[in-house]
C-alpha cells in the first residue's frame, strides 16, 4: 500500500534521524571541523562500522546535513514568500525577515551552510539544487511582480557577465528577469546573509544591536533595490 513502510525501513529512518541529530549537536558544541563518524557512533552507543552503513564518510554526513538545512530554510522562506494575498513587496520583506528569524532559531545550521568552509570538505554538486531552494522564493516574488517590477540599475560589467546573469535566470526558471534584476537580487541576498551572519556572531554588539528596528529598515531598502516599489 502506498505510504506504508516495513519495520526495517522504519528502524532505518529512526537511526538516520538519531545520527543527524547527534551530528547537529556535536557541530553546535564543537564545530563542524571536529565532526567524525566515530564520535557519532560513540554517542549513539554502536560500533563505528554501524554508522558507516548509513554514511560512508564524514563528508557524506556533512552533505546530508547541508541538504537538510537548506531544505528546511527554503521551506520557511517559501512559506513567507508565498502569501498570495500580500503584495510582492510585502512578500519579499517577509521572506527576508523569516530568513533572519530561522537563522536566529537555528544558528549552527545557518552557519553550517553559510559560514566558514569546513577543512577538508568540498560540497558536491548535489548541494547546488538544495541551496537554490532558498533563492527560488525570492525569484518567484520578482516574477509575480510582473510589470510592476521597477528597473534595476544596469549591469556595468562586460558582455560575458550579462550572459552569465541571463543564464542564472534561465536555470532558476525565470528567463523573463533582466540581467540587471538578477544582479540586484544576488547583491541583496549577499547583504541579507552577511548581515544575518554578523548578527549571529555578535559583531553588531555596541552598534545596532538589538537589531530588530534596523532589520526592518534594511529589508525595506533591499526591496527597493530589486525594483519592488512602495505598496
Amino acid at each position: 500500500m502506498a505510504g506504508s513502510s516495513t519495520p526495517r525501513a522504519r528502524a532505518r529512518a529512526r537511526t538516520l534521524d538519531e545520527i543527524t541529530e547527534i551530528a547537529r549537536r556535536q557541530i553546535a558544541e564543537q564545530g563542524a571541523a571536529t565532526l567524525s563518524l566515530r564520535g557519532v557512533a560513540r554517542e549513539l552507543g554502536v560500533v563505528s562500522s554501524a554508522v558507516y552503513r548509513y554514511y560512508p564518510s564524514r563528508d557524506a554526513l556533512i552533505t546530508a546535513l547541508l541538504i537538510d538545512s537548506f531544505g528546511r530554510l527554503g521551506d520557511a522562506v517559501e512559506q513567507a514568500a508565498g502569501r498570495r494575498a500580500a503584495t510582492p513587496r510585502a512578500r519579499f520583506v517577509a521572506a527576508c525577515a523569516v530568513l533572519r528569524d530561522w537563522a536566529r532559531d537555528h544558528p549552527h545550521e545557518f552557519m553550517l551552510i553559510y559560514g566558514s568552509p569546513i577543512p577538508g570538505y568540498a560540497a558536491p554538486a548535489d548541494t547546488v539544487p538544495a541551496a537554490a531552494r532558498v533563492v527560488t522564493p525570492f525569484v518567484e516574488v520578482l516574477v509575480a511582480a510582473g510589470d510592476a517590477l521597477g528597473a534595476a540599475e544596469e549591469v556595468p560589467g562586460p558582455a560575458a557577465l550579462v550572459r552569465q546573469l541571463g543564464g542564472i535566470a534561465d536555470r532558476l526558471g525565470a528567463p523573463e528577469l533582466a540581467p540587471a534584476t538578477v544582479a540586484a537580487l544576488f547583491s541583496v541576498l549577499s547583504e541579507l546573509i552577511g548581515f544575518t551572519s554578523l548578527e549571529l556572531n555578535g559583531h553588531l554588539v555596541g552598534t545596532i544591536d538589538p537589531a530588530d528596528r534596523y532589520a526592518r529598515l534594511a529589508f525595506d531598502r533591499l526591496a527597493d533595490r530589486v525594483g519592488l516599489g512602495a505598496d
